[in-house]
């Protein structure tokens, strides 16, 4: 019975810890992105 807690509760932390690293990447990959995108200038000199 102790085995099985102890299994689940592993199982549990590895599952966070996977959770964790994809959002800590997907917030680096937002992070360095620019807050706008300009396509074309209307006013060219």
């Amino acid at each position: 019975m102790i085995f099985l807690i102890l299994l689940l509760g592993g199982v549990q932390l590895l599952s966070i810890g996977i959770i964790g690293e994809y959002v800590a990447k997907t917030y680096m990959e937002s992070k360095h992105r620019p807050k706008y995108h300009v396509s074309e200038s209307v006013n060219e000199k």
